[in-house]
């Protein structure tokens, strides 16, 4: 059976704002501590270390992230990405943490969720401010989100990741093509 359930993201999962840094944010080698911000979220489903700039080791308290945690920037393009890490990562107060309950709903199926036009057409609702839009913490939680049972998040999980690895094999074929024209012009 097809069955979609709406829930507010407040009932599904626990929402944490990010750690606001009291000054610039320093780069530091073998700290093992890494910084995820609002420009990281952009680009996979999934995020690691190996995506973010390592910072010094401080006493960040209970702001750091955990694997399969949700970032969501909270300003511009409201883009969500999946942790998948064990290293500490703190999340600045450009982004949310959005930890799903796993009995309910998986964090790929989430971040997919919230990056479609559905899902942006349910935060667009909430967002408020002038040229720079923002979601505030508050009104992320009355979010509103499609759930279908965990069988078919799973299927949707993987359907993303294969479209995305043929997107990668297309990107790979345009240079090859574009290298072939360029080489006609070589001697």
């Amino acid at each position: 059976m097809n069955q979609k359930k709406s829930y507010n993201l407040v009932n599904i999962a626990e929402i944490i704002s990010g750690y606001s840094f009291r000054e610039a944010i320093a780069e530091s080698k073998d700290s093992n501590v890494f910084v995820v911000q609002a420009k990281d979220t952009k680009n996979n489903l999934y995020i690691t270390e190996k995506d973010l700039r390592e910072i010094k080791d401080s006493s960040y308290g209970e702001k750091s992230a955990k694997d399969g945690d949700v970032i969501m920037s909270n300003k511009g393009f409201f883009s969500s990405t999946v942790i998948k890490s064990k290293a500490k990562i703190i999340p600045s107060s450009s982004v949310y943490i959005i930890r799903p309950n796993q009995e309910k709903i998986l964090s790929e199926y989430l971040a997919i969720y919230l990056n479609s036009k559905v899902g942006q057409s349910e935060i667009k609702k909430f967002e408020s401010g002038g040229s720079i839009k923002i979601i505030p913490l508050r009104d992320l939680g009355s979010v509103k989100v499609m759930i279908p049972e965990i069988e078919r998040q799973k299927k949707i999980v993987e359907l993303y990741k294969n479209i995305e690895r043929q997107n990668k094999i297309l990107e790979r074929k345009k240079i090859i093509n574009q290298n072939i024209l360029e080489a006609i012009f070589i001697k």
